[in-house]
Protein backbone atom coordinates (compact mmCIF):
# COMPACT_ATOMS: atom_id res chain seq x y z
CA UNK A 1 0.00 0.00 0.00
CA UNK A 2 1.31 3.35 -1.02
CA UNK A 3 1.86 5.54 2.09
CA UNK A 4 0.70 8.99 0.73
CA UNK A 5 0.83 11.92 2.53
CA UNK A 6 -1.29 15.13 2.18
CA UNK A 7 -1.34 18.13 3.66
CA UNK A 8 -2.96 21.61 3.57
CA UNK A 9 -1.47 24.98 2.54
CA UNK A 10 -0.46 26.83 6.05
CA UNK A 11 -2.43 29.68 7.33
CA UNK A 12 -1.72 32.70 8.70
CA UNK A 13 -4.13 33.53 12.35
CA UNK A 14 -2.93 35.24 14.91
CA UNK A 15 -5.39 36.14 18.12
CA UNK A 16 -7.34 39.32 16.76
CA UNK A 17 -9.50 36.54 14.33
CA UNK A 18 -6.81 36.71 11.28
CA UNK A 19 -7.45 33.20 9.56
CA UNK A 20 -9.74 31.75 12.15
CA UNK A 21 -12.77 31.35 9.67
CA UNK A 22 -10.39 30.22 6.69
CA UNK A 23 -8.36 27.52 8.99
CA UNK A 24 -12.13 26.29 9.59
CA UNK A 25 -13.01 25.63 6.31
CA UNK A 26 -10.29 24.19 5.36
CA UNK A 27 -10.30 21.71 8.08
CA UNK A 28 -14.02 21.18 6.87
CA UNK A 29 -12.48 21.12 3.16
CA UNK A 30 -9.63 18.60 4.20
CA UNK A 31 -12.29 16.02 6.18
CA UNK A 32 -13.89 16.03 2.62
CA UNK A 33 -11.25 15.30 0.71
CA UNK A 34 -9.61 12.88 3.08
CA UNK A 35 -12.65 10.80 3.34
CA UNK A 36 -13.73 11.04 6.39
CA UNK A 37 -17.18 9.93 7.60
CA UNK A 38 -19.80 13.22 8.84
CA UNK A 39 -18.85 12.04 12.26
CA UNK A 40 -15.40 12.01 11.89
CA UNK A 41 -15.30 15.17 10.21
CA UNK A 42 -17.13 17.35 13.35
CA UNK A 43 -14.49 15.90 15.50
CA UNK A 44 -11.98 17.10 13.60
CA UNK A 45 -13.79 20.38 13.33
CA UNK A 46 -14.01 20.41 17.22
CA UNK A 47 -10.31 19.65 17.70
CA UNK A 48 -9.47 22.83 15.13
CA UNK A 49 -12.05 25.00 17.00
CA UNK A 50 -10.90 23.84 20.83
CA UNK A 51 -7.03 24.56 19.43
CA UNK A 52 -7.78 28.05 17.53
CA UNK A 53 -10.23 29.35 20.30
CA UNK A 54 -6.51 28.94 22.27
CA UNK A 55 -5.37 31.30 20.07
CA UNK A 56 -7.61 34.20 20.52
CA UNK A 57 -6.93 34.24 24.21
CA UNK A 58 -3.23 34.81 23.88
CA UNK A 59 -2.96 37.66 26.21
CA UNK A 60 -0.11 39.30 23.57
CA UNK A 61 -0.19 39.94 19.92
CA UNK A 62 1.59 37.27 17.98
CA UNK A 63 0.90 35.11 14.58
CA UNK A 64 0.85 31.03 14.10
CA UNK A 65 0.82 29.11 11.19
CA UNK A 66 -2.07 26.70 11.18
CA UNK A 67 -1.95 23.15 8.56
CA UNK A 68 -3.06 19.45 8.64
CA UNK A 69 -1.48 16.85 7.46
CA UNK A 70 -2.90 13.42 6.70
CA UNK A 71 -0.16 10.34 6.79
CA UNK A 72 -0.52 6.97 4.80
CA UNK A 73 -1.38 5.41 7.97
CA UNK A 74 -4.11 7.40 8.80
CA UNK A 75 -2.91 10.00 11.05
CA UNK A 76 -4.01 13.14 10.94
CA UNK A 77 -2.11 16.51 12.68
CA UNK A 78 -3.39 19.68 13.44
CA UNK A 79 -0.68 21.98 13.63
CA UNK A 80 0.11 25.23 15.30
CA UNK A 81 3.66 26.89 14.90
CA UNK A 82 3.49 30.30 16.99
CA UNK A 83 5.63 33.24 17.19
CA UNK A 84 5.58 36.61 18.35
CA UNK A 85 6.74 40.07 18.06
CA UNK A 86 8.19 40.54 21.63
CA UNK A 87 9.26 43.66 23.38
CA UNK A 88 9.59 44.69 26.60
CA UNK A 89 6.10 46.20 27.47
CA UNK A 90 4.73 42.85 26.58
CA UNK A 91 7.04 40.90 28.14
CA UNK A 92 5.92 42.85 31.12
CA UNK A 93 2.78 42.32 30.46
CA UNK A 94 2.76 38.56 29.91
CA UNK A 95 4.81 38.34 33.44
CA UNK A 96 2.08 40.54 35.32
CA UNK A 97 -0.33 37.95 33.72
CA UNK A 98 1.49 35.00 34.64
CA UNK A 99 2.12 36.05 38.55
CA UNK A 100 -1.54 37.32 38.65
CA UNK A 101 -3.40 34.46 40.51
CA UNK A 102 -6.52 36.00 39.59
CA UNK A 103 -5.29 35.36 35.79
CA UNK A 104 -4.52 31.41 36.59
CA UNK A 105 -6.61 29.51 33.97
CA UNK A 106 -7.86 25.90 34.17
CA UNK A 107 -8.09 23.40 31.63
CA UNK A 108 -6.00 21.79 29.33
CA UNK A 109 -5.69 23.95 26.62
CA UNK A 110 -5.71 26.50 28.87
CA UNK A 111 -2.84 25.86 30.41
CA UNK A 112 -1.05 24.98 26.77
CA UNK A 113 -2.14 28.41 26.01
CA UNK A 114 0.18 29.75 29.49
CA UNK A 115 2.94 27.62 28.19
CA UNK A 116 3.14 28.98 24.85
CA UNK A 117 2.39 32.44 26.19
CA UNK A 118 5.48 31.73 28.44
CA UNK A 119 7.39 30.39 25.45
CA UNK A 120 7.17 33.61 23.78
CA UNK A 121 9.94 34.91 25.91
CA UNK A 122 13.05 33.56 27.24
CA UNK A 123 13.60 30.98 29.08
CA UNK A 124 15.64 32.21 31.63
CA UNK A 125 12.81 34.55 32.25
CA UNK A 126 10.21 32.11 33.21
CA UNK A 127 12.09 29.90 35.19
CA UNK A 128 12.34 33.39 37.24
CA UNK A 129 8.66 32.76 38.24
CA UNK A 130 7.54 31.27 40.82
CA UNK A 131 3.83 30.39 41.71
CA UNK A 132 2.06 28.45 44.50
CA UNK A 133 2.81 25.68 43.18
CA UNK A 134 5.78 25.02 45.76
CA UNK A 135 7.78 27.47 44.35
CA UNK A 136 7.72 25.79 40.51
CA UNK A 137 8.21 27.90 37.82
CA UNK A 138 4.86 29.00 36.30
CA UNK A 139 5.54 26.82 32.90
CA UNK A 140 6.00 23.43 34.84
CA UNK A 141 3.60 23.57 37.66
CA UNK A 142 0.79 25.15 35.40
CA UNK A 143 0.95 22.47 33.03
CA UNK A 144 1.36 19.75 35.77
CA UNK A 145 5.37 19.28 34.03
CA UNK A 146 6.75 17.89 37.04
CA UNK A 147 7.36 14.31 36.85
CA UNK A 148 5.61 13.97 33.25
CA UNK A 149 8.57 12.20 32.58
CA UNK A 150 9.26 15.35 29.63
CA UNK A 151 12.38 16.26 28.44
CA UNK A 152 13.49 19.51 29.94
CA UNK A 153 16.65 21.95 28.39
CA UNK A 154 17.38 26.02 28.61
CA UNK A 155 16.10 25.96 25.37
CA UNK A 156 13.63 23.20 24.42
CA UNK A 157 10.74 20.95 26.19
CA UNK A 158 7.86 18.97 25.47
CA UNK A 159 4.89 18.02 26.94
CA UNK A 160 2.52 15.44 26.06
CA UNK A 161 -0.67 14.56 26.42
CA UNK A 162 -0.17 11.08 26.98
CA UNK A 163 2.63 11.30 29.37
CA UNK A 164 0.25 13.61 31.43
CA UNK A 165 -2.42 11.19 31.44
CA UNK A 166 -0.12 8.49 32.48
CA UNK A 167 1.26 10.42 35.08
CA UNK A 168 -2.02 11.33 36.61
CA UNK A 169 -3.07 8.03 36.41
CA UNK A 170 0.02 7.05 38.38
CA UNK A 171 -0.79 9.47 40.85
CA UNK A 172 -4.28 8.90 41.75
CA UNK A 173 -4.84 12.75 41.41
CA UNK A 174 -8.81 13.24 41.25
CA UNK A 175 -8.58 17.08 40.36
CA UNK A 176 -6.30 16.04 37.14
CA UNK A 177 -8.66 12.94 36.27
CA UNK A 178 -11.97 15.09 36.48
CA UNK A 179 -9.92 18.21 34.26
CA UNK A 180 -9.01 15.59 31.59
CA UNK A 181 -12.76 14.25 31.56
CA UNK A 182 -14.35 17.66 31.01
CA UNK A 183 -11.99 18.25 28.58
CA UNK A 184 -13.02 17.98 24.43
CA UNK A 185 -9.57 17.55 23.14
CA UNK A 186 -8.26 15.18 26.23
CA UNK A 187 -11.76 12.99 25.05
CA UNK A 188 -11.48 13.19 21.08
CA UNK A 189 -7.28 13.39 20.60
CA UNK A 190 -5.02 10.39 20.79
CA UNK A 191 -2.57 12.82 21.72
CA UNK A 192 -1.36 16.52 21.72
CA UNK A 193 2.19 17.36 22.23
CA UNK A 194 3.61 21.04 22.28
CA UNK A 195 7.23 21.69 21.40
CA UNK A 196 8.75 24.66 22.93
CA UNK A 197 12.19 25.95 21.62
CA UNK A 198 13.82 29.30 22.03
CA UNK A 199 10.64 31.78 21.39
CA UNK A 200 8.42 29.50 19.36
CA UNK A 201 6.22 26.87 20.18
CA UNK A 202 4.57 24.16 18.20
CA UNK A 203 1.18 22.19 19.48
CA UNK A 204 0.51 19.13 17.64
CA UNK A 205 -3.27 17.54 18.00
CA UNK A 206 -2.91 14.23 16.88
CA UNK A 207 -6.24 12.01 15.57
CA UNK A 208 -5.83 8.62 14.15
CA UNK A 209 -8.26 7.13 12.11
CA UNK A 210 -8.09 3.54 9.62
CA UNK A 211 -5.68 4.08 7.14
CA UNK A 212 -8.79 3.88 4.44
CA UNK A 213 -10.36 6.88 5.57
Amino acid sequence: MENKQTTTPKIIVDNKGRGLDESLDATENFAKATGLSAKDALRLRLLAEETLAMVRAIVCGFTAEFWLEKDGLGVITIHLLATAEMNYTKKQALIDAATNKKNFTVGIMGKIRELVENAIYSVEEVENLRTEYGGVPVMYGAMGLVGTGTAVHRDHYMWSLNKYRHTVDEAADDEAVKELEKSIVAKLADDVRVSVFGGNAEIIVEKRYSPNK
